[in-house]
């Protein structure tokens, strides 16, 4: 007796430490996410000053996730507090990439651990529920949700997911039944304010409940605690905090859109065989492929048999893991208009489905004879070290800014022009605006060629494209563009303001003027850019006349800041030079344009003027700040021939 008793205290100690061995792994593995910096949607959300971070935390909870700006590309209307609530978090930390990678980190750990658990309460022996975590917690198609910041929604929506079906398969009678109820219900309700997801796993948890073989006034209270009361809460505050948003989703037609499910099953499948290549946009929304769809019905018709036949055989607690599992899923294959920047599939949209697969591997392989086990041990350790392999590379992707769209353009949809003007401004910004113009232009050929030269991404190509040539003094093509756009969407404020910068660039203040006033017309939010523009245009133009007397442009600084003022910024360049090349110029009037230059010019025009910087304008701010630009631009550099590639 004293033996056995030793022998399964030992068992445990050794599953213990095959638990810790996991989370070791697997933080090993996304250990190197600590390095990466902000990407894509980090920047809104993590790095920039966003609205939430001075809102009162009840206030994330009736807000949207998105800052609402005008300026910014228009997204779905997202109700997702818990992440806000978060992000608040590592920002009182510190607030840098690493402590948001942290948090990424420890809560896919949590769900590593939580899984674990989850798929013992379902019937899981130990030892498969860890091996089970372990291939799951490495898996490649999950990078992105752990090393993206923005990905956290999937992270959180899972650890309170996970923990409510933890609580709910508590065994626990009275006194203990109605503290479950309770627990769960929280848990759900944090699973909900993470990410919509969170339906799947509340529909799981009434599977759970509705099976449970207890009295049933005892389930019926337990159902209204556990989850139709955090549905309603969910509900109710979302419902608030969305209220006046017309979402304008992309209309594909009845038969596109059924075509279209059928693909993104066949992806999702795909993606899930295929996990050693993973990548940020994957297919084209609008654009069907038929050989994929017809592989989805296929699926969809054997999956749904398989269902129908083992429905019988599912134990209670396994049907509400594959209700969470088939949910998940079912929720991002487009049967609801799904923006995914106009890709059909997306990696971190499997998160939840595999951790579902993950806890049925694991029930399965809880049941096979003692050889088939071993071998089922070995095939899953050998896959942990193949997918660890294959994560910290991907992870290697998110390190450099430059390279991940660089990649993402490469492997994307040749249609899908999303990447590529990413590309496109991330170049622009690192010095390179002849290259990014190019991007541009290739956008907008590519948006134009395949039919959706009316399309939202088409204008917001055109506007970029217009401000990039007006970068590089091709000043009268951005505003022939600027006019093709405005004609194309009249009544958008921001296109609008960009032609009445267009327009103020050649000095064509009345067209300027007419442009500004029916931007704030058309959308008052843009008041606070454009009042300011608009009111200085009388001076302007005053000036304008003033300089157009040759002789009068003897005031060399006051030539450059007219020029600096219509927003002509090469031109600008060379003025400023002009005047702190020019000894006879007096030091006061010199500082003025080493200020202009050191701050505003190019990287060339900021070199110049280094050298002549003192002090009172904090010369080795200026000179840390010149060498980030430097590291920008030689980020484009390292990567130039690729780059040239995508815009041929």
């Amino acid at each position: 007796m004293r033996g056995d008793t030793l022998s399964q205290e030992a068992r445990r100690l050794l599953l213990a430490l095959a638990s810790a061995a996991m989370l070791a792994f697997v933080a090993l593995v996304h250990a190197p996410a600590q390095e990466t910096g902000f990407v894509w949607d980090d920047h809104v959300l993590a790095e920039r000053d966003a609205p939430f971070r001075h809102s009162s935390i009840p206030e994330l909870f009736v807000g949207r996730f998105w800052p609402e700006t005008t300026l910014a590309d228009p997204r779905t209307p997202y109700y997702r507090p818990m992440v806000l609530l978060s992000l608040r978090f590592d920002a009182a930390l510190g607030g840098d990439a690493a402590q948001h990678h942290q948090t990424n980190i420890v809560l896919h750990l949590t769900a590593c651990a939580l899984l674990v658990v989850a798929a013992v309460r379902v019937g899981a022996k130990t030892s498969a529920a860890i091996l089970a975590a372990l291939v799951w917690g490495v898996a490649p198609r999950l990078t992105e949700s752990v090393t993206w910041i923005a990905g956290r929604t999937d992270l959180l929506a899972m650890v309170f997911g996970l923990a409510a079906i933890v609580s709910a398969t508590d065994n626990a009678r009275t006194p203990r039944a109605w503290i479950r109820g309770i627990a769960t219900g929280l848990l759900v309700l944090g699973s909900l304010f993470s990410k919509e997801i969170g339906l799947a796993f509340a529909l799981g948890i009434a599977v759970l409940v509705c099976g449970r073989d207890s009295p049933r006034t005892e389930r019926a209270r337990e159902l209204a605690v556990a989850v139709a009361a955090p549905l309603a809460v969910y509900f109710a505050l979302r419902t608030i905090a969305l209220s006046g948003h017309v979402n304008s989703p992309r209309e594909l037609g009845a038969a596109v859109r059924a075509a279209t499910v059928l693909e993104a099953l066949a992806r999702y499948a795909e993606m899930t065989v295929d996990a050693l290549h993973p990548q940020t946009s994957i297919g084209y929304l609008g654009e069907v492929d038929a050989k994929r769809a017809m592989v989805g019905a296929v699926l969809a018709f054997g999956a749904s048999t398989l269902v129908l036949g083992w429905r019988k055989h599912l134990r209670q607690k396994s049907a509400g893991v594959v209700v969470v599992g088939v949910l998940a899923l079912l929720m991002v294959i487009h049967i609801v208009p799904l923006a995914l920047s106009g890709a059909v599939a997306s990696d971190r949209l499997l998160y939840a489905p595999l951790a579902a697969l993950a806890i049925g591997s694991a029930s399965w392989g809880s049941r096979l004879g003692t050889l088939a086990s071993r071998a089922a041990a070995m095939t899953a350790l050998l896959l942990a070290v193949v997918f660890g392999g294959s994560t910290k590379t991907r992870i290697h992707d998110y390190r450099d800014e430059v390279l991940f769209w660089t990649i993402a353009a490469e492997k994307a949809h040749p249609h899908n022009t999303m990447p590529r003007s990413a590309l496109a401004g991330i170049v622009r910004d690192a010095e390179h605006p002849e290259l990014a113009c190019r991007l541009y232009e290739k956008s907008l050929k590519i948006l134009e060629t395949s039919g959706r030269a009316e399309s939202r991404a088409h204008q917001r190509t055109g506007e970029n494209l217009g401000a990039c040539w007006a970068r590089i003094g091709r000043y009268d093509d951005a505003v022939a563009l600027a006019e093709d756009v405005a004609r194309a969407h009249p009544d958008v404020g921001r296109v609008q303001m960009g032609l009445g910068f267009a327009r103020l660039h050649v000095r064509n203040f009345e067209g300027a003027t007419t442009a500004f006033s029916r931007a704030i017309a058309l959308d008052r939010t843009l008041s606070r850019l454009v009042s300011p523009v608009l009111a200085s245009i009388p001076h302007v133009q005053s000036d304008a006349r003033l300089y157009s007397n040759l002789a009068a442009r003897a005031d060399k600084l006051g030539w450059a800041k007219h020029l600096a003022d219509l927003g002509r910024a090469t031109d600008a360049d060379e003025a400023f030079l002009d005047v702190l090349n020019d000894g006879s110029v007096e030091p006061a009037l010199q500082r003025s344009a080493i200020t202009y230059l050191a701050l505003d010019g190019s990287l060339q025009a900021a070199e110049a003027a280094l050298p002549h910087t003192s002090a009172d304008i904090q010369r080795a701010v200026i000179g840390e700040r010149l060498e980030q630009r430097h590291k920008r631009r030689e980020r484009v550099e390292a990567l130039r021939e690729r780059i040239e590639a995508l815009a041929r």
